[in-house]
């Protein structure tokens, strides 16, 4: 394998496949709608920080 496409191949296992995004929760207390930031790498995905709060009510949001 040449080195061209060793480096084609580190880039595709290793780059590409982590991304954040910034989604709406609604709180389940008082129904305000707050931003919440989810990351995914490999097929998985996390709330950043793990633990969801509502900054208005401080309520902690449960997904159903």
């Amino acid at each position: 394998m040449d080195r061209r496409t060793e480096q084609s191949l580190d880039s595709y296992i290793t780059g590409g496949r982590y991304r954040r995004t910034e989604v709406d929760c609604e709180c389940k207390e008082c129904g305000r709608i707050f931003q919440w930031t989810v990351c995914y790498e490999y097929g998985m995905s996390w709330y950043e920080p793990e633990e969801v709060i509502c900054p208005y009510c401080e309520a902690e949001y449960i997904e159903e």
